[in-house]
């Protein structure tokens, strides 16, 4: 695709957009402010560049340009794709497909009286931001900008990283974030490091560690910055669960990580999408810790933690409930349970359930939620599949010899026997 077959002229994107309608704005932002419109029928976003946002002669120009030559660099299921966009002596614009269910920010916070993301849901949007960040860093490109806010997601809530601001951040410069407003400082602050905020300088770290408070949200359901809190940032309330006598955070051969890991899922897990078993609540925290130590912050690792929980989900095949970090006992609402009684070929639940925890088994399957949303809606960094073993209803659950090998393999993980690469090879 190339950028003339993306040109749109600037009376398309008025008609577009109602010239740009303030009852169709969606968002505001410190360099442009975003728009629904539609072109035959096709539900869009526009996002249109603040013409005083940058005050050196031509800097919106070059804005635009890095942007628009950013996009077209950047086709991965993860990041938001550039549909058109628009120069023109009015304004400039660049045009996105409409994500129908908003941001990831909005969802975790349920405006708008949403349901609460289940999850397999959560989970899954782990593993897309992570893999899309991965993409980046393989071409040598700094997001800069990642935030809840900035993590769309479709209509099979796959998500979408959109609106990088690295090329305002060269490494050798100075940060651009002292030209925003207070609030708009303070949101994007809450996801930067403090060395970065101090020093100016972007590197791949500070993407990573962006990528560890927007994990913790999904783990926690607690916002970035709160001023009705105590520390106002999440980032803060996180760093003080790690111990500060420790120079290498999260080291594995310490197990700093996991006690850490636990610690953050006994205080603060989300209790609003329903239970979740213990090794899966550690093993995402131990990614959040992975991405936020001073050191060698590992995206490799952190995605190779958050994929355990996904291989978890998927062999949920027989649905048996689990106990795990949650308020009260047995399964959740959102989970499907497994009994003996049997009748006209389907399980009901009994009046009792025994709620002891259930090994991670291993098998390949998905695990769909009450409101029939695909817990894997990427298959962005996903590994190959085998084919789903064939069950008869029975008194037991039975476990074939390919699941029984990967069980054995989790535990051996669990106990830093058996490492990522490993676990997930031929």
């Amino acid at each position: 695709m190339t950028e003339e077959s993306l040109f749109w002229s600037e009376a398309e994107v008025i008609q577009a957009t109602g010239d740009f309608d303030q009852s169709h704005r969606i968002s505001e932002g410190t360099f442009a402010d975003v728009y629904r419109g539609q072109r035959h029928g096709m539900p869009l976003a526009f996002k249109k560049l603040r013409e005083t946002a940058c005050s050196s002669p031509g800097s919106v120009e070059r804005y635009f340009q890095a942007e628009v030559q950013l996009c077209l660099r950047c086709c991965h299921p993860n990041i938001l794709p550039l549909l058109g966009y628009c120069s023109g002596k009015q304004f400039h614009s660049l045009i996105y497909p409409y994500m129908t269910n908003g941001s990831l920010q909005d969802r975790l916070q349920s405006q708008g009286d949403l349901e609460p993301l289940p999850w397999p849901q959560r989970v899954s949007i782990c593993s897309g931001l992570l893999c899309a960040v991965e993409h980046l860093h393989g071409l040598e490109i700094i997001h800069g900008n990642i935030k809840s806010s900035n993590v769309l997601l479709d209509q099979n809530f796959t998500p979408k990283l959109a609106h990088p601001m690295a090329h305002l951040c060269p490494v050798n410069q100075r940060s651009k974030y002292t030209m925003m407003k207070t609030h708009l400082f303070q949101a994007s602050a809450a996801y930067l490091p403090e060395d970065f905020i101090r020093v100016g300088q972007l590197t791949k770290r500070v993407d990573i560690f962006s990528c560890g408070i927007v994990l913790a949200e999904i783990l926690t359901g607690i916002p970035a910055v709160d001023n009705d809190r105590s520390p106002v940032y999440l980032k803060d309330l996180l760093l003080s669960e790690i111990p500060s006598s420790t120079s290498s955070l999260c080291s594995r051969k310490t197990g700093v990580e996991k006690a850490v890991a636990k610690e953050i899922c006994q205080k603060y897990l989300e209790k609003r999408a329903g239970a979740l078993p213990e090794h899966c609540a550690e093993a995402l925290g131990t990614a959040i810790c992975l991405c936020l130590r001073r050191r060698n912050a590992s995206l490799e690792e952190a995605r190779g933690s958050v994929a355990l929980v996904e291989e978890w989900f998927r062999s949920q095949e027989t649905s048996l409930p689990w106990s795990g970090f949650s308020e009260g006992t047995g399964a959740s609402s959102n989970t499907p349970e497994e009994t003996d009684d049997v009748d006209d070929g389907s399980l009901d639940a009994p009046s009792s359930v025994r709620t002891s925890p259930v090994p991670a088994e291993n098998g390949e399957g998905r695990l769909q939620d009450t409101r029939g949303v695909e817990a894997d809606s990427s298959e962005a960094c996903t590994g190959p599949r085998a084919p789903e073993d064939a069950t008869e209803t029975s008194w037991e659950v039975e476990i074939n010899e390919a699941k029984r090998k990967l069980m054995e393999n989790i535990l051996l993980y669990n106990e830093e026997q058996l490492d990522s690469a490993e676990l997930f090879g031929p």
